[in-house]
């Protein structure tokens, strides 16, 4: 096994296989990464580097490790009942591999998308599609984001992206997104496993969202690990409801029955594969064909074509929402392709409120 593949493997959440050359160098190196971590932590904790306040509420969501947790409808649903309970949201994000990565730009305003799919990032443009009222910046330095946003439209409330490990900007509200299967993946650090920080890390968390899509029972078996480090932090689950299924051509809609007993090629550039067709499989679909990418991938002309060729063996191929836009943006517009819509669903939410309305305006 190669290196590339091994730290792949490794960053699914997967366990080495036995006798891998690299497993002793990876092993080392997280050691070295694991010692950045612990100084820079402490530097924050005892205020040698210095942690900013935007002039509005933060509140944060971000992981523990990479790959897909979930972090994105996460922000939207917060997104969406925010704004209901009468709230000015801005969202900051990086915009993780978008062109002119240190550029702060306005994707949305609230009032539609204000740049294109590779400006603004993958994430950034699919939030700004679907949320009517809320802003969107996005720039590595998430302050100077939020200050920009502020001289603009003077938000309520900031809604951090994958922020958990962006320990400069204060934030009054931390939200950790876990899944429920194999949480930790191999429990190791980068790049010897998928995990940003320690598991002691999510101390500093208020809130656990625990993602059980394709696995409902999936906290009761982990009960014990979040016990032990992270304790006393209160729990949600959060799952995945599907919505509508629209065609990238035409964004014509068709009832998600019509998934029912079709065979589907699964298409996706996502942290969490697995997920995506276990959602596929749970609306009916005989998934016959999977090509998955890399999280944040961007399309090429060959990809185009092996999407054609495993059209044809099917009847029709679906993807992801963020993956519709990209692929669109890449020039593919057959209409054998359909998007799937999805929105995170939360409970308890009498207890996410608790949290969230000593942070409204007016609350």
């Amino acid at each position: 096994m190669g290196l590339r593949d091994s730290i792949r493997r490794r960053m699914e959440g997967g366990d080495p296989p036995p006798g891998d050359p690299w497993e002793f160098p990876l092993r080392m190196a997280s050691v070295v990464y694991g010692l950045g971590v612990f100084i820079r932590g402490k530097a924050y904790d005892l205020g040698v580097w210095r942690i900013r306040r935007l002039p509005a509420p933060v509140i944060s969501v971000g992981n523990l490790g990479v790959g897909g947790t979930g972090k994105t409808p996460l922000v939207m649903a917060l997104a969406r009942h925010l704004g209901v309970a009468g709230q000015r949201v801005c969202i900051l994000s990086r915009g993780y591999r978008r062109e002119e990565p240190h550029r702060i730009r306005s994707v949305s305003l609230g009032k539609g998308v204000l740049c294109g799919v590779r400006e603004a990032g993958d994430e950034p443009y699919l939030m700004a599609r679907r949320l009517q009222g809320v802003s969107i910046w996005v720039g590595s330095d998430r302050y100077r984001a939020g200050l920009r946003a502020w001289e603009a439209h003077r938000p309520h409330l900031f809604l951090l992206d994958d922020g958990f490990q962006h320990r400069r900007l204060h934030r009054d509200l931390d939200i950790v997104v876990v899944r429920a299967v194999r949480p930790l993946g191999n429990g190791q650090l980068l790049p010897a496993g998928p995990l940003r920080e320690p598991p002691e890390a999510m101390k500093r968390a208020h809130i656990m969202v625990i993602n059980t899509a394709g696995c409902p029972s999936g906290e009761a078996g982990n009960g014990s690990l979040w016990s032990s480090i992270a304790p006393g932090i209160p729990r949600l689950r959060m799952s995945y409801r599907p919505i509508s299924l629209w065609r990238l051509e035409d964004r014509e809609s068709v009832p998600l029955e019509q998934l029912t007993g079709t065979r589907v090629m699964a298409l996706c550039g996502v942290g969490d594969p697995q997920g995506f067709l276990k959602l596929l499989v749970s609306l009916g679909a005989r998934v016959e064909e999977v090509l998955s990418f890399p999280d944040h991938y961007w399309y090429t002309p060959p990809d185009l074509r092996r999407i054609q060729e495993g059209l044809n063996r099917v009847d029709m191929g679906v993807t992801t929402e963020k993956d519709a836009w990209k692929l669109r943006e890449a020039g593919l517009r057959d209409r054998r392709v359909w998007a799937l819509q999805v929105e995170a669903d939360l409970e308890p939410m009498d207890l996410l409120w608790r949290h969230l309305r000593p942070l409204l305006v007016d609350s």
